[in-house]
């Protein structure tokens, strides 16, 4: 699945288009992706959606728009389905009206596609998808391994707590609050959902308009260890619930030309009859061996729930630990999707939080910080054996003034280096002492290698300031490296967690940032918070920062680098919720890799 990172100039919808040239083929294929979505639609009020309609030819054209409506009971109008003698690289704008019924669909139903012909042939068109005001399933996610779901840590450690998280976006132009209900399932299809021992639930979430949330809640199984599928609901003013789920398998120690098999239970929740299930499977690495015992269980639901073995295969020679998915299992009942997992191709001993920005990891420690010159710092991180075999890792330790792209050193480090052997399902913190040259904000970074596994990269780089008062502006800078022969282009991108839509934000270049070979380059974020202009309008900002703090939200700013579209590095600026006073964390990566 081949992917790039493109940075918008500006939000809103786009078309997008990918051309494919095949060797031994003078043609070339184009496929286009035209979506309307985002609109908060509800039920019985029309919507207008203006859209422009242009002429790509070198002539004159009579351009006729037509309506393939894909849901019953819907009001669709055009505001006009004949465009005479549009002119070359004429635009003309039609506004499209929906009025949806009194029931809502289901998120991601197709409403209606609108198409437009010039001379009996299609010239292009759109389809308008419904989604739910703040949508939960991301397109490129099934619904029963939402990476939009956090659990730390993952697998389950006995005795220890786990914090759920959930990621949401808003792209409507007003404020949202999302009650998120979390519920908690034992690894496997069909089994039951329970909301024992997590706290707070349900949580509200503050979601700005325009921007993106996190929440979080606290779980406290009573025995749990391992696997566990995590499901959350969200419920929206004047729409049906929706859920997600995160339902992943990994931690096996595969071997290249081994046989690996996976067995795991498969009931019928939330069918309160028996039931049968058809097993299938999506595989995303097609040189594995990947196969299921069987694909058809009957009766299920009359009895405890059946098992099933699946086994997956790594090809000789291959690569592990790359971090993508291996194969998705999905049951189908009646031709519904019952549920599924997906199979993680990820290391049994893992560094990297799934969940968290690889630039601002929090899992390595560093006491005291920010580093004082001459003053030991303990280093410090946690490895889990997800296994059930022993396992030994190395550790190296790095470090780098603060900025982008500087290479580390480990001088002053001790260790530099270590090995670790981890018993099977067992935990075992790692450290080393730091003294630092200077005072002030720096980087750390642990590097993970383990025999037969891509190596491991983790860092974590803070800069500690006061939250200005309102009204201030306040500018942090930081310096952008290149450290390699050729000249770099890197792509910036913005994007915020938590930030109300009122803040000021802006960065220096806005867009893109190059740099010689071996040189350097600035960039600067500017941050300024508006002070309330009323009495109601600072009570609406105390209770949004309430909200925010119940659900373990802190406001975000991260600034992102692509090189070719590959993420190379990105900074964090992190604001504690409390209102008005408030500390500000600034998370750094430092490394650029051409």
């Amino acid at each position: 699945h081949p992917a790039i990172v493109w940075v918008p100039p500006h939000e809103g919808l786009y078309c997008f288009q990918v051309e494919i040239e095949m060797a031994g083929h003078r043609q070339i294929y184009f496929s286009q992706r035209n979506m309307d979505v985002g609109e908060p639609l509800e039920p019985l009020v029309p919507h207008s959606r203006p859209f422009p309609v242009g002429n790509p030819t070198r002539g004159p054209l009579t351009i006729t728009l037509g309506l393939v409506p894909h849901l019953p009971g819907w009001g669709l109008e055009l505001s006009q389905d004949v465009l005479p003698s549009v002119l070359p690289g004429e635009v003309r704008q039609v506004i499209l009206t929906v009025t949806p019924p009194q029931e809502l669909p289901a998120d991601g139903s197709p409403i209606v596609d609108v198409e437009a012909f010039a001379q009996g042939q299609l010239i292009g068109g759109f389809r308008k998808i419904f989604r739910p005001a703040v949508p939960i399933h991301r397109p490129r996610d099934p619904i029963y391994a939402e990476s939009e779901i956090g659990i730390d840590p993952y697998p389950l450690v006995a005795g220890q707590t786990a914090q759920l998280s959930v990621e949401l976006f808003n792209p409507t132009d007003r404020d949202r609050i999302i009650t998120a209900t979390f519920s908690v399932a034992h690894f496997g299809i069909g089994l039951p959902f329970s909301t024992a021992n997590i706290a707070p639930n349900p949580v509200r979430i503050f979601v700005p308009a325009h921007g993106a949330a996190r929440g979080h809640v606290v779980w406290r199984p009573p025995d749990w260890a391992g696997k566990a599928c995590v499901r959350v609901e969200l419920e929206i003013p004047g729409q049906e619930p929706i859920w997600s789920q995160r339902n992943i398998d990994v931690g096996e120690p595969l071997v290249p030309g081994e046989p690996h098999a996976l067995i795991f239970p498969v009931g019928s929740w939330p069918y309160t009859r028996p039931v049968t299930v058809h097993l299938g499977l999506i595989k995303h690495r097609e040189d594995w061996d990947i196969s299921l015992s069987q694909t058809e269980l009957t009766a299920v639901g009359s009895g405890p729930p059946l098992t099933v073995t699946l086994t997956v295969t790594p090809p000789l020679g291959s690569r592990l630990g790359l971090g993508g998915p291996i194969v998705d299992v999905e049951a189908i009942v009646d031709g519904q999707i019952l549920g599924g997992f997906r199979k993680m191709d990820v290391p049994p001993v893992p560094i990297h939080k799934p969940h968290e920005k690889g630039y601002a990891e929090s899992e390595i420690r560093i006491d005291p910080y920010p580093p004082v010159e001459g003053r030991d710092s303990d280093i410090s991180t946690d490895l889990q054996n997800n296994s059930d075999v022993t396992m030994t890792v190395e550790i190296a330790y790095g470090w780098a003034q603060f900025g982008m792209g500087i290479p580390f050193e480990n001088a002053g480090m001790d260790p530099m280096t270590a090995t670790v052997e981890l018993p099977p399902g067992m935990t075992r913190t790692v450290e080393s002492t730091w003294t630092p040259r200077g005072s002030g904000s720096q980087c750390v970074q642990i590097r993970l290698k383990s025999a037969g596994y891509e190596d491991q990269l983790s860092q974590r780089n803070v800069h500690v300031e006061e939250r200005p008062p309102c009204g201030e502006t306040k500018v942090f800078t930081f310096t952008v490296f290149n450290d390699s022969p050729l000249t770099a282009t890197v792509d910036l991108g913005t994007i915020t967690f938590n930030v109300p839509a009122d803040w000021q934000i802006t960065t220096v270049p806005s867009d893109t940032l190059t740099l010689p070979p071996y040189s350097e380059g600035v960039v600067t974020v500017t941050v300024k918070l508006p002070c309330p202009d009323s009495r109601q309008t600072r009570l609406a900002a105390e209770d949004a920062a309430a909200i925010q703090a119940a659900a373990g939200s802190t406001p975000l700013i991260d600034v992102e680098g692509y090189i070719a579209g590959k993420l190379v590095g990105g900074i964090e600026l992190q604001f504690r919720a409390a209102w008005p006073e408030s500390g500000r964390t600034l998370y750094l990566p430092v490394l650029f890799n051409n």
